[in-house]
Order: C-alpha cells, then structure tokens, then sequence
C-alpha cells in the first residue's frame, strides 16, 4: 500500500506541477515575433562614445525563426538622444530542462557602436526578461520584453 501511495504521489506531482502542465516534452515557448522595450543601459569607462553613462535605450527584438529550442533573430536597439537605430544578428537557445530559460548572442557589425555578447534570460507571462553583458565594451542592462 505504501509503494502505491508513493507512486500515486511521485504521479501526482509530475501531472500537476505547474512547470510541466504548460510546456509538453518536445515543446517550448513561441517566441517568433517582434518584441519590444525600454530599458537604462551602463556604459563603462573607455566605451568611446558613452563614457561611463547611463542612457535610456530602446530595444526591438525580431524572432524571425524558431525550431524547437533554437531561434534566429535581429536585436535592433537605439540610444534614446539618438536616431539611428543599430542592427545585430543572433541565434539563442531554450535551455532543455528549464523550458522557460532562455539564451542569446549576438555579433557586433559596428564595433565601434555596438558590443559582442549575450542575453540571459526567460519567457513568462507573456514577457521575455533579459539581462544583457556586452563583453567586448563593458555594456550591461536589464530589459522586460513584450510582444508587439
């Protein structure tokens, strides 16, 4: 009785765990689309053209690809006091377990503008949360995401 109480209990919990109901085995979060945000960005010292500010930015994240777990996409970003907006291509991954869990990274074309580096971050709620390190430039940032 006990080893069936248990098994009904170890059953119970993989049926009714909220993290496992949303998401089936093969699949993950839809994230193909135009996500948008604003966030405040640091700039550290020899950045070139921010020295050691901090700037409102905007952010346009164009999913153009997903398959399973990998996405293709365009993080186009601007600094607020300016009109050009910056283009970078990227390719991330959901992570296999926590289905949720999200990484990015991007290449640079302007280096001398823009940074290469990573987001980390998850979907939720109808929102993607990222935290942004721009290795090359010392760049960091936080940035809630919403579909457009």
């Amino acid at each position: 009785m006990i080893g069936r109480l248990s098994a009904v209990a170890v059953l119970s919990l993989l049926v009714f765990n909220p993290s496992t109901a949303a998401i089936g085995a093969d699949e993950f979060p839809n994230v193909v689309g135009v996500w948008t945000g604003t966030y405040n960005v640091a700039f550290s010292k020899g950045h070139g053209h921010f020295d050691e500010e901090n700037h409102g930015a905007q952010m346009e994240l164009h999913v153009v690809k997903q398959d399973k777990n990998l996405i293709w996409a365009k993080n186009r970003w601007r600094v607020k006091a300016y009109r050009e907006w910056h283009d970078e291509h990227t390719t991330g991954t959901f992570d296999l377990l926590e289905r949720t869990k999200l990484n990015i990274v991007e290449i640079a074309p302007r280096p001398d503008i823009g940074s290469t580096g990573f987001f980390e971050g998850h979907v939720k709620d109808g929102k993607m949360y990222l935290t942004y390190k721009g290795i090359g430039k010392g760049i960091s940032f936080a940035v809630v995401l919403e579909r457009k």
